[in-house]
């Protein structure tokens, strides 16, 4: 990207792409714990819904990172500490937790994914918003300062978590795909 405003709306785009992803996957997750609800058991399809939808959540942060970083690294930190490294690590910690099967796993990291990744845009905007107020950095320099990587940190730090506590209550969901597991397999009473 050659100048600023081309680097900022570049950015800008893949956030929001980002974060439609995300949304299309909490709906998603949403309309498959109703779909298990209500019938026991989940088709297996949806499973491969999700891995695609994995495959776009890891391709469009990495985009984000490798088109950004030599202009504008803030955002590329953004992309990096936000989306890319908290998909990353929820998925590493629900198979340490969990120990299902690959398929199992990238499959509830993705439906866990989603949600926790709209809850951590809110609150990296929003650590943000408070700590130019707090420490009274004008808006227009905050970028050249380390706020927004804090910001950022913050905002993956929570998908992280969100994305692990959602996620060790879906996995028996993802798990029950194709099966008929029965009424003792509820995840939410």
């Amino acid at each position: 990207m050659s100048n600023g405003l081309g680097t900022g709306f570049g950015a800008l785009t893949l956030l929001v792409l980002l974060v439609g992803l995300a949304l299309f996957s909490a709906l998603a997750t949403v309309a498959s714990v109703a779909w298990y609800r209500q019938a026991g058991r989940l088709p297996s399809w949806l499973r491969y819904l999700f891995v695609l939808l994995g495959a776009a959540a890891v391709v469009v942060p990495a985009v984000g990172v490798l088109a950004l970083f030599d202009e504008t690294p803030t955002a590329a930190g953004l992309f990096l500490l936000l989306g890319l490294l908290p998909l990353i690590g929820s998925g590493v910690a629900l198979g340490r937790q969990t120990g299902a099967t690959r398929l199992v796993l990238v499959v509830t990291t993705v439906m866990a994914w989603g949600p926790a990744l709209l809850v951590g845009v809110i609150v990296t905007f929003g650590a943000m918003g408070v700590l130019v107020s707090l420490l009274d950095v004008p808006a227009a320099v905050a970028s050249e300062t380390s706020l927004p990587w804090i910001a950022a940190a913050v905002g993956g730090a929570v998908v992280v978590v969100a994305a692990t506590l959602l996620g060790s209550r879906l996995v028996d969901v993802v798990g029950a795909a194709g099966s008929n597991p029965g009424a003792s397999h509820r995840i939410f009473d």
